[in-house]
Order: C-alpha cells, then sequence, then structure tokens
C-alpha cells in the first residue's frame, strides 16, 4: 500500500508541478498595438519607379493661313491636346493616313471646325502620331508622345 501512496504523490508533484509551469502560458495577453504606417511621400517613388503625374494640357492653333501651329509637339502619355480653329475655313483634325485615319484609333475630330470650334484628344499611348486636316491634307502635324 505505501507504494500506491508513493505513485499517488509522485503525480500530485508533476500535476501541482505542472500547473505551476504552464499557468502563465495560459493567461491572457493583450496582443500589441498595431503601428499606424507612414504614407510614402510622392515625391520619392517607391523602387525607383516613376511618381504618378497630373497630366497637363497642351493647345494647337490652326492658324489664319490653315497651318498647325506648333506643327509638332511633344507630349507625355495621358496628356491632354486641344486644336482651336482660329481660321475663317473648315478644318478637320484627323490621324494619318488619309482618308482612312487608323494609325492611332479615335484620334478624329469626326467633324468640321467652324471658325473658333475645338477638338480635343487624350494621349492614352506613346508613340509618335501623325495627323493632318482632312479638309486639306497636305496640312499635317505631329504629337509625340513619351
Amino acid at each position: 500500500m505505501s507504494k500506491n501512496w508513493l505513485i499517488i504523490g509522485a503525480a500530485t508533484v508533476v500535476i501541482i508541478g505542472g500547473y505551476w509551469l504552464l499557468r502563465g502560458s495560459y493567461q491572457t495577453q493583450t496582443p500589441p498595438p498595431t503601428p499606424t504606417p507612414t504614407p510614402i511621400e510622392e515625391t520619392n517613388p517607391p523602387f525607383g519607379g516613376e511618381t504618378s503625374q497630373v497630366p497637363n494640357e497642351f493647345n494647337v492653333t490652326i492658324s489664319t493661313d490653315g497651318k498647325f501651329n506648333p506643327a509638332e509637339l511633344a507630349v507625355k502619355q495621358g496628356d491632354k491636346v486641344t486644336w482651336t480653329n482660329n481660321d475663317t475655313k473648315e478644318h478637320r483634325v484627323a490621324s494619318v493616313p488619309h482618308p482612312i485615319h487608323t494609325a492611332l484609333p479615335g484620334f478624329d475630330s469626326i467633324t468640321n471646325l467652324g471658325a473658333g470650334e475645338t477638338y480635343s484628344f487624350t494621349f492614352a499611348k506613346k508613340g509618335t502620331w501623325g495627323y493632318h486636316d482632312h479638309l486639306n491634307p497636305d496640312t499635317t502635324g505631329t504629337v509625340i508622345v513619351e
């Protein structure tokens, strides 16, 4: 019978000792506070990338002699160009080639611009885009989109 008491005593010591050792792991712990993210400045692009750019607007006039001014224009992708007819005659801005205007689909005023009227196009695709006056195909211009 003393052997049974010895086993019961040893089991009690193991149980109480285990309780004391493990009691801290059962306590509820408060998680550490979530850190507030620090915003990245737009002037310092991550990983060497480009910063987001606000699109610019450019103007081309159709002068009284029917020419585009400037005839060549360099813009960035996403920039908008507006053509204003300062001539007394009608003009139609359209991409090359004449008469099908397929070099840059959508780049076509479709209608003739009367005196003082405007046409705007936003260049979403990089490239060098030739255009002309559909009513006077020898009058040409170029927009270079970087």
